[in-house]
Order: C-alpha cells, then structure tokens, then sequence
C-alpha cells in the first residue's frame, strides 16, 4: 500500500483526532466550499482507509502503554 501524500497524511492524521471528514479536510488544507466532498472522496479510498486504521492502532497501543505504566505506579 502507497503512503498518503503529506496533504492525506494530515487528513488522516486529523480525521482519527476527531472523525469528521469536514474538519479533517480543512484542517489538511483543502477549501471550505469543498472540503465535505473531498473527505467523501478521502474516505472510499483503499489506501486512506489503511492509514487511518493503521494511525487508530497505533493510538490504541499508546493508551494501553499508558495504562499500563499508571498502573504499574498504584
């Protein structure tokens, strides 16, 4: 699988920090009038499903980790 480029790497990034494809968009730079329908775009696409999969895991090994060190301090 391809690598995003940085503008859908950013899109990625920003759509796991908070799922709304609007937001995401612009927040990577794409233009208000048509950022809704550029996330509808980003978001059917094979390579970009995998990258915000891909970013959620590694998410959610973080938060394990940090549990994990919380509890090993009780």
């Amino acid at each position: 699988m391809n690598k995003p480029n940085e503008r859908h790497e950013l899109f990625c990034r920003e759509y796991v920090r908070r799922p709304v494809g609007r937001a995401a968009a612009i927040a990577a730079g794409y233009g208000e009038d048509n950022a809704a329908a550029q996330a509808c775009r980003l978001l059917v696409r094979v390579d970009i499903q995998g990258r915000i999969a891909a970013l959620r895991e590694e998410v959610a090994v973080r938060q394990v980790a940090d549990t994990n060190a919380v509890l090993a301090r009780l």
